[in-house]
C-alpha cells in the first residue's frame, strides 16, 4: 500500500517477537526460522529504502540462523530452501553494489542446495529457484567479466 515506514515498524514490533520466543528456547526450531524470516523481511524494506547496511545486517542476520536450522536437519527441505533464499538475498544485494565475485559465490552455493532438490522431486517450485540461479550466476558472471 506504499506505507514503507509502517511496514519496517511492523516487521521490527514482530521481530522483537520473534526474538524474545527464540531467546527463550533456543531449542525450538520454528521460532527460530521465524526469527530469521523476519530479518529478512527487515533487510527487504532497508534495501527498498536504500540502507544497504542494514539491509546487510539484517540479511546476514538471518542467513546466520537459517545455516544453523539447515545444518541441523539436511532432510528438511523448507530449512534448505530458506538457507538457499539467504544466499540469493545477499548475493542480490552485493551484486548491485558491485561485489560480482561475492554475488557469484553467493549464488553457486544456494544453487548448490536446490540443484539435487529440484532434481529429486522435479516439483515446479524447485526448478524455478535453479532457473533463478541460474541467471543470477550468469549476471555475475557478466558483470564480473565487464570492467568498472
Amino acid at each position: 500500500q506504499g506505507d514503507v515506514s509502517g511496514a519496517l515498524e511492523s516487521y521490527e514490533a514482530s521481530h522483537a517477537i520473534f526474538k524474545r520466543l527464540a531467546a527463550s528456547d533456543a531449542g525450538n526450531a520454528g521460532w527460530q526460522r521465524d526469527l530469521s524470516v523476519s530479518h529478512d523481511k527487515i533487510g527487504d524494506v532497508r534495501w527498498g529504502q536504500g540502507d544497504v547496511s542494514g539491509a546487510l545486517e539484517s540479511y546476514e542476520a538471518g542467513l546466520a540462523i537459517a545455516t544453523r536450522l539447515a545444518a541441523s536437519d539436511a532432510g528438511n527441505a523448507g530449512w534448505q530452501a530458506d538457507l538457499a533464499a539467504s544466499y540469493g538475498k545477499l548475493g542480490q544485494i552485493h551484486l548491485a553494489n558491485g561485489k560480482a565475485e561475492t554475488a557469484l559465490g553467493l549464488f553457486r552455493a544456494g544453487r548448490e542446495i536446490v540443484a539435487p532438490l529440484a532434481g529429486a522431486s522435479g516439483h515446479a517450485r524447485w526448478r524455478g529457484y535453479l532457473e533463478n540461479f541460474d541467471i543470477d550466476i550468469a549476471h555475475a558472471e557478466a558483470a564480473k567479466a565487464t570492467p568498472s
